[in-house]
């Protein structure tokens, strides 16, 4: 019986699809601050609870560069303080990626929104979104799922966009702030988890 249950055990953690990178994105983080990330522009810092990021200048990106991922689910928390929280992936450099932007709802009057924009040698186009009604100051889990062209966007577990782009195949992830002098961005991230996506079978 024993012998069986071992057995059985086995099976189950080989058939569960591993996490490539689990990181809480906070001081206490073990594996060392900011191992294996690369900050491109924008001020980030780490505290107990999460990991902070602000930009009063344009783009302020951090891309996870110890490996590309091509088909994966990447997923964060992410609580927005003033203007957005962003996720980055496929990014083959700061000119060409994808970004997830997270615009939460200001005023009562507005709508919040999740965009998805391709930047492609600097330009960006808007190619999907929904309207999202989640308030500043509120952590939202948000879940991207790549498998070739097809994208899929979660929020709080829920499929808000899906859609299809051959843009990028492949590339890094990460996080985004954006912000400029008139109206700086200030926004929290934490648990940070990026898998590759299981294969199918033939």
């Amino acid at each position: 019986m024993l012998l069986k249950a071992l057995l059985a055990l086995t099976l189950a953690l080989t058939a569960a699809p591993a996490a490539e990178y689990i990181d809480s994105l906070t001081g206490k983080n073990e594996t060392g601050v900011f191992a294996g990330w690369e900050t491109l522009s924008g001020n980030w810092k780490q505290t107990e609870s999460f990991l902070a990021g602000s930009s009063s200048g344009g783009d302020g990106l951090l891309l996870y560069k110890k490996k590309v991922f091509t088909d994966f689910i990447l997923e964060c928390k992410v609580r927005v303080e003033s203007r957005e929280g962003s996720l980055v992936f496929r990014a083959v450099d700061r000119q060409n990626l994808y970004i997830l932007v997270f615009n939460p709802k200001v005023n009562p009057e507005d709508q919040g929104s999740i965009l998805l924009i391709r930047r492609v040698k600097g330009r960006e186009t808007y190619f999907a979104g929904s309207e999202q009604y989640i308030r500043l100051k509120e952590w939202v889990t948000l879940k991207v799922a790549c498998e070739g062209k097809k994208i899929e966007i979660y929020v709080n577990g829920n499929l808000t966009v899906s859609v299809e782009d051959p843009n990028f195949e492949s590339g890094f992830v990460g996080l985004r702030v954006f912000g400029d002098f008139f109206y700086g961005c200030n926004a929290g991230f934490k648990d940070f988890l990026v898998k590759a996506a299981e294969e199918k079978k033939k």
